[in-house]
């Protein structure tokens, strides 16, 4: 099984060879057209085009590195996305940035919520599950918002905040993620 994740895995990586991230526009209704990791998802626009969008402001670990207890909370991030979020409509909200060092389209996806709005932030709905982390090597608008959110995980225990040696391993990400940014 888990050698077919893996390969699962590596053939959407291979769709990142797609990528035409300026054919995309801010506020842009898109498809989820696939999902690379917990952290990037194939978006496909109105025209045909495809792109790899990376969520600002999270980092999931990668279902696919050898550390077991890392690669089952990737998994469940994946399959959450999987589950919840393929082939389904969103609205994209682009970083200022808009591209990062590979390539990928940066910004935020918005689901549709139980009114039909574009209101539900997916990057959110993963921090509050426990599913993520928030990625503070770099500011971005919404940073104060979704650090409150993990908080809340925290708090309440959830998803990879329940789990004690996981939760040292990412609180020290955080304590070096806030180093490298503090020392740029």
């Amino acid at each position: 099984a888990s050698a077919w994740y893996c390969v699962g895995v590596h053939r959407t990586r291979g769709i990142l060879k797609t990528n035409a991230p300026e054919t995309f526009h801010d506020m842009e209704i898109v498809q989820i057209a696939g999902i690379v990791d917990g952290d990037e998802i194939l978006v496909l626009n109105r025209g045909g085009e495809k792109t790899v969008l990376r969520l600002l402001g999270i980092k999931s670990f990668d279902a696919t590195v050898s550390d077991p207890l890392l690669s089952e909370y990737g998994k469940i991030c994946f399959e959450y996305l999987k589950s919840q979020a393929l082939d389904k409509q969103a609205r994209i909200v682009l970083s200022p940035k808009r591209v990062d060092t590979k390539g990928r389209l940066l910004g935020s996806l918005f689901l549709k919520d139980s009114e039909g709005n574009f209101t539900e932030n997916l990057a959110k709905v993963l921090i509050e599950r426990g599913y993520t982390l928030v990625y503070t090597r770099f500011e971005f608008p919404q940073m104060e918002n979704y650090l409150e959110a993990e908080q809340a995980a925290v708090n309440d225990g959830a998803g990879l905040w329940s789990d004690s040696r996981i939760k040292g391993r990412a609180q020290m990400l955080k304590i070096l993620w806030n180093e490298e940014r503090d020392n740029d």
